[in-house]
C-alpha cells in the first residue's frame, strides 16, 4: 500500500537583534506520493548562508522522510526580518502542501494555505510558521518552541 508523508523540521533559535535571517529547504521527490517530502526551516541567524546551511541540514535530519527523500533537500528562499509559514493537506493520502514568505505570521500563513490550496481545492492546514526577531514559532495558531514537526504519516492512500 502506498503512503504519503510529509515531514518538517523547524526550530527557532533564541532571538536577537543581530539575528535576523532564515531560510528554508524542501526535499520534493518526482512522486510525494510514494515517497513524501521532507521540509526544514531555520530562523534567527546571524547570515544567510548560516540560515540555509541549518535549513538544509534540518531538512535532512528529518528521520521519518526516507533517505532518498532527505538526499534531495535544497533551499529555496532565504529571507530577512520576515516570517515562512507551511501548510499541508492533513488528511488520508494528503499530499498537497504549500509554503509561504511575508512580511507578518499572519500573511506568510494565509499565503501559504492559498499555495496549498491551489494544488488541493479540500482542506489544508498551516504545520508551522515562525519569524525572524522577537516572534516565535507557531503549530496550529499556537506558540511552541524547538518542536519537531511531522505529517502524514502513515495517511495510506487510497
Amino acid at each position: 500500500m502506498r503512503r504519503a508523508h510529509i515531514f518538517l523540521l523547524v526550530a527557532t533559535l533564541t532571538p536577537h537583534p543581530a539575528c535576523a535571517f532564515g531560510a528554508l529547504a524542501l526535499g520534493v521527490p518526482p512522486s510525494v506520493r510514494d515517497d513524501g517530502i521532507a521540509m526544514g526551516a531555520a530562523w534567527n541567524l546571524p547570515t544567510p548562508e548560516a540560515a540555509a546551511a541549518e535549513a538544509r541540514r534540518r531538512c535532512a535530519a528529518v528521520e521519518l522522510a526516507p533517505p532518498k527523500t532527505r538526499a534531495l533537500c535544497e533551499v529555496v528562499r532565504t529571507f530577512e526580518r520576515q516570517c515562512v509559514a507551511i501548510a499541508s493537506d492533513p488528511g488520508p493520502g494528503g499530499q498537497q502542501w504549500g509554503w509561504a514568505v511575508a512580511d507578518t505570521a499572519e500573511d506568510a500563513e494565509q499565503r501559504a494555505l492559498r499555495s496549498c490550496k491551489t494544488s488541493h481545492l479540500e482542506f489544508c492546514l498551516i504545520d508551522a510558521s515562525g519569524c525572524d526577531g522577537p516572534q516565535s514559532v507557531r503549530k496550529n495558531g499556537v506558540s511552541v518552541e524547538n518542536e519537531t514537526l511531522s505529517n502524514k504519516e502513515d495517511d495510506e492512500l487510497r
